[in-house]
């Protein structure tokens, strides 16, 4: 991805198993914080606040980019 002006871009690259976090189902409804357990809300945080997801799998390795506008 480019640079873009006024866009703050994070890139994220490891070889775990491979994973694209923009085909994961999203979750249905919502909850209340009572409701909330721990780990399952980072792609909902992700899909709230970024201005755009990419995934990529490169030989081997997950390539995630996030743009954030500011």
């Amino acid at each position: 991805m480019h640079e873009i002006p006024g866009a703050l871009v994070i890139e994220v690259d490891d070889n775990g198993v491979a994973f694209d976090p923009t085909q994961a189902p999203k979750r249905a409804g919502k909850d209340t914080l009572a409701d909330v357990r721990i780990g399952g809300r980072g792609l909902t945080l992700i899909r709230k606040c970024c201005e755009d997801v990419r995934y990529e799998r490169r030989e081997t390795r997950n390539h995630l980019t996030l743009r954030f506008s500011l």
